[in-house]
């Protein structure tokens, strides 16, 4: 009888073990061992802050064809030194063969840009060119923000000093955006109104193939210190984005013409960054000479094809042991350091895996949704968060680790920037993997 009663004394907790363990085959990751919890019963598992390994690199240059919003300015941050950002673009016709009568001149032409935001100093004084491009550009060909594509340069079609005003205004009583009207003189009027061109002017594609474009850039000086000048967002898809063409002829005095910019019109952004011209030596050091090490200090994320950050969970396996473990949750936490830029920080962050081949892949966390992946910056923890369960569960289970990846959101038509804490473990907010875990074995 003792025997028995010793054998029964040993089997219950067995059997309620065993019960834990086929239901939580039914749950996901997170859930397993919450029923203990709630129960106030022994947990069989715990909190862990583990640091990873990490550092910033520049980015590869990033697609910027046909973006929604085309990006126009210079800037300089203590940060990232020098931001410079200009576009290609066709115009075309917006009525084929235009009869711009007997004898007619031209009296001026405008180029409008309609603003839809801006990331920087507005008060900063900007430098704005305007040239003819000369090499084809097709809308259904990919380019990059380092792709370069042949213009005049000897022939500005515009030279203006501006300083940028995107408020709103009030046009026939209606409030819309703020313009930018950038006055275009006789190197673009003059091919214009040459009547042995006009045989270009039957067909839209015709006109394309004989004016191929305008390249609009915009530049502070270098020599400015500080924080000082200011990316410019313009929606040239906007119906006020265009070229008007004002011109006279023998029998009127007042006449126009629009040269539209549509969605059959090829658009492609350039994005230059100078990062010598950075004050942060720690920035200088990790981007520019390639110290790795110092990723333990700061982490930096930049968009325009700027900065990434590179993650990777090398000592998971390490931690883990022989033990059995189960992930409850895993969050990567990514704290924010005050900036000494107040142009606020990206709303968000995309981050990716790296797979077999080198690739980016969405993490599996990702396919749970936004409110279980995460990414935004909550301000009151003034920091980002991701969930990565399934990922870190992943990697326990033995997928290979390749790494993974961190950008800043909109990255083809926002200027935005970060500075993020290292990974030192002794710093105030370091970059931490937490893990609530269960040990099954």
């Amino acid at each position: 009888m003792k025997k028995n009663k010793r054998f029964t004394g040993s089997l219950i907790p067995l059997l309620l073990l065993l019960a834990i363990l086929i239901s939580s085959c039914n749950k996901k990751p997170e859930q397993i061992g919450l029923e203990l919890l709630e129960n106030e019963q022994l947990f069989v598992g715990a909190d862990t802050a583990f640091i990873i390994s990490a550092y910033s690199a520049i980015e590869d240059s990033v697609v910027s064809d046909e973006t929604s919003l085309n990006l126009l300015g210079s800037m300089i941050t203590n940060n990232f030194g020098k931001t410079t950002t200009s576009f290609y673009t066709q115009i075309r016709l917006s009525t084929v063969s235009p009869d711009f009568g007997d004898n007619p001149v031209a009296d001026s032409a405008v180029l409008t840009l309609v603003y839809n935001s801006y990331y920087g100093n507005i008060l900063t004084q900007q430098h704005l060119t305007v040239f003819r491009v000369t090499d084809d550009f097709y809308l259904d060909s990919s380019y990059f923000s380092n792709s370069f594509i042949g213009y005049d340069s000897l022939q500005e079609l515009s030279d203006i000093y501006f300083v940028p005003n995107p408020d709103n205004i009030i046009v026939d009583s209606v409030e819309v955006p703020g313009r930018l009207r950038i006055p275009l003189n006789e190197f673009f009027t003059d091919p214009i109104m040459d009547t042995s061109n006009y045989e270009s002017f039957t067909d839209k594609d015709k006109f394309v193939d004989f004016f191929k474009g305008l390249y609009v850039k915009s530049e502070i000086q270098n020599s400015w210190t500080g924080s000082v000048g200011a990316i410019l967002y313009f929606n040239l898809l906007d119906a006020n984005s265009n070229v008007q063409l004002y011109y006279h002829n023998d029998s009127t005095d007042s006449l126009s013409y629009t040269f539209n910019i549509n969605l059959n019109s090829a658009r492609v952004g350039r994005f230059n960054h100078d990062y010598s011209l950075s004050k942060n030596q720690t920035f200088k050091q990790m981007i520019v000479s390639g110290d790795t090490s110092l990723g333990s200090e700061k982490l930096f994320l930049q968009s325009l094809g700027g900065v990434k950050t590179l993650l990777n969970f090398s000592g998971l396996a390490e931690w883990a042991q022989s033990n059995v473990i189960t992930v409850n949750e895993a969050k990567l936490i990514l704290p924010v350091v005050t900036s000494v830029e107040d142009y606020g920080v990206p709303s968000s962050l995309v981050l990716f895996s790296y797979n077999a081949d080198g690739k980016l892949t969405p993490p599996q966390d990702y396919h749970e949704g936004e409110a279980h992946f995460g990414g935004k910056y909550v301000e009151n923890m003034n920091a980002y968060q991701y969930r990565l369960t399934y990922h870190i569960q992943s990697l326990l289970n033995g997928e290979p680790d390749y790494g993974m990846v961190l950008f800043s959101n909109g990255k083809s038509v926002n200027a935005e920037g970060v500075e993020l804490y290292g990974t030192d473990s002794s710093l105030p907010s370091p970059i931490i993997l937490k893990i609530t875990y269960t040990i099954l074995n």
